[in-house]
């Protein structure tokens, strides 16, 4: 019996010691990330903070560090997030930069644990499918310098109460918000001139919708399922 005890609290020590393990690292040279890291870092660092230059290949990297899962990249300089950058990853919290500009096509899709995410005002694009099947994130605030919103950035974010589009948007593109079951209301700025294909369709919470009247047509679906 005692030895049992000993056994499991062993268990709980390793498994307290392993919850949070977190690391700042300043990338001096852009793409060296991976050299900064040690293997048992890789599979064991929860939190981490980059400062300095990154690129891409430092971004794979991060995408291969199995149990990260809040990422501050406040003190970082890059001007995009990649394509696909942190697909499926375990992600639940992320601080963009405020040096990019864009964020690539499926950057964050399928990051089911993602519930809170910053970005920044610098940011002018957002690519195709960005934030497709976040489940779990409930809320976002897009910045004012975003012109347009691109095709199936948030479907299936079922979280997805709520979301201010700002007035320096001018497009909603196919599918954007199409099956977000949990969304209640959307506020459209009368800057937006387009909605796309499918763009709210399925979004069976949602009880009423302004439309302004800079809007000329509304395409095939645009509200198809909502009930």
């Amino acid at each position: 019996m005692r030895k049992l005890l000993l056994v499991i609290t062993s268990i709980c020590i390793i498994t307290m010691l392993q919850a949070q393990v977190s690391k700042t690292v300043n990338v001096t040279t852009a793409g060296t990330l991976s050299m900064l890291l040690t293997e048992h870092e890789d599979s064991t660092v929860t939190n981490l903070t980059v400062t300095g230059t990154i690129d891409s290949l430092d971004f794979i990297t991060m995408h291969n560090m199995s149990v990260l899962s809040v990422l501050d990249l406040s003190g970082a300089k890059c001007t995009r997030i990649p394509n696909s950058a942190f697909h499926k990853s375990k992600l639940t919290s992320i601080i963009i930069p405020t040096s990019v500009t864009s964020i690539g096509n499926d950057a964050f899709t399928d990051c089911y644990l993602l519930t809170k995410i910053t970005i920044p005002e610098s940011v002018i694009s957002i690519g195709i499918g960005a934030f497709f099947q976040c489940y779990g994130l409930t809320s976002i605030t897009l910045p004012s310098t975003l012109t347009s919103i691109g095709e199936s950035t948030f479907v299936l974010d079922s979280s997805l109460t709520s979301i201010i589009i700002p007035a320096s948007v001018t497009s909603i593109g196919n599918d954007a918000f199409q099956c977000c079951l949990g969304l209640k209301s959307i506020a459209i700025p009368s800057s937006v001139t387009s909605i796309g294909y499918n763009a709210l369709s399925g979004c069976i919470s949602l009880a009423s919708i302004i439309l302004p009247s800079s809007i000329t047509s509304i395409p095939v679906g645009a509200f198809e399922g909502c009930s």
